[in-house]
């Protein structure tokens, strides 16, 4: 794909168009697909704010305007179609609007355009915030977290398929075609299903109740994904959510398991680290007052995670040597890739 300034009537092959600080830009496709897996001449450092190597990257595109690559496998959903579907599911739950998302199959990665959202990270906001504000904005976030689990699944899924990794699951084994470290998507359990795998995952989970839904959460309502503005009294509302790739039906007792997170920690050595996990955990537990017969179990679950993440490190160094080999292999043989031999096709995977 290639981003382009453009003046006049849109050009016939736009397959995303926007306007930002005067100026009119078109997404479109290359002649020519890049066939090699090493990055084309270029600076791709230029507008890029947030790197995690393989995993995920995020370019200002233009000024107001940004794009995200991620690690993709068969199976996932596209995060614009969440976005889209949250969107028109909960019009009063204020989310970032998605401009275009796409696949591209051959280097195992999805992209998403979004524009800026409206407001300010609530990472950066929170230490300047009176009380009165902290609590109405704990309260407007567990207000989108109540309105969308109105919205019940039968299955264990996100939006279009498979959930990636959770903490509280044995991982699917990994595909040993993809040649990076890309996600591994879990099948759609359903309640029987899931149970069965919740027991042989857990060995501390004896008695555990049987799973009547699951029930549609953001599942990464930490700081840095939470926006907020001023309203016009002057105090901070919520302006808006962003970043809904984990998105997706989880058991009704799973949020207050994810707000212990530490990713819902401040990265600050003051007493207000905590708050805002600590708010969101007392206002979880009482809008859903049937998780309570889930919190031993959730408990024990928390308790295993040493042993789960020590089992985890060691599978990835495995892997990391495996994809080390492969990598010196493909350089020895030019990094070719053969486009026909991808299993996706190119053009069913764009969304229009």
């Amino acid at each position: 794909m290639l981003c382009e300034e453009y003046t006049g009537d849109t050009p016939q092959d736009a397959l995303a168009t926007w306007e930002d600080v005067g100026k009119k830009y078109y997404l479109h496709r290359r002649k020519s697909p890049i066939t090699r897996r090493t990055p084309p001449d270029g600076d791709f450092d230029t507008g890029r704010f947030y790197d995690t190597s393989e995993t995920a990257s995020l370019w200002e595109l233009t000024p107001n305007v940004f794009v995200k690559a991620k690690a993709w496998a068969p199976g996932m959903s596209l995060e614009i179609d969440t976005i889209n579907w949250v969107r028109q599911t909960f019009p009063q739950v204020p989310v970032v609007e998605a401009i275009h998302g796409w696949v591209d199959p051959a280097w195992e990665r999805s992209f998403l355009i979004t524009r800026r959202m409206e407001g300010e990270p609530l990472e950066t906001a929170w230490p300047r915030l009176s009380k009165s504000e902290k609590l109405r904005i704990i309260e407007e976030v567990m207000a989108t977290v109540t309105t969308m689990a109105t919205v019940t699944s039968e299955t264990f899924r996100s939006i279009g398929g498979g959930h990636r990794f959770v903490l509280f699951l044995d991982m699917p084994p990994r595909d040993p075609t993809q040649w990076r470290r890309a996600p591994r998507v879990y099948p759609q359990y359903t309640i029987k299903e899931f149970d069965e795998a919740m027991k042989k995952c857990w060995d501390t989970i004896k008695d555990n109740p049987k799973t009547e839904r699951f029930v549609f959460f953001h599942a990464d309502l930490t700081p840095g994904n939470v926006f907020i503005k001023s309203k016009g009294d002057g105090q901070a509302c919520l302006s808006g959510l962003i970043d809904f790739e984990v998105s997706g039906f989880y058991p009704v007792w799973y949020p207050p398991m994810d707000f212990t997170r530490v990713d819902y920690w401040f990265q600050t050595k003051e007493d207000w680290k905590y708050e805002y996990a600590l708010g969101l955990l007392h206002h979880v537990r009482k809008s859903f007052p049937e998780q309570k017969k889930w919190q031993e179990e959730a408990k024990a679950i928390d308790h295993n995670f040493e042993k789960f993440l020590a089992n985890k490190t060691i599978e990835d160094e495995e892997w990391e040597q495996l994809q080390k080999q492969k990598r010196e292999r493909r350089a020895a043989e030019g990094e070719s890739i053969n486009i026909d031999d991808v299993a996706c096709s190119l053009d069913d995977l764009v969304i229009l």
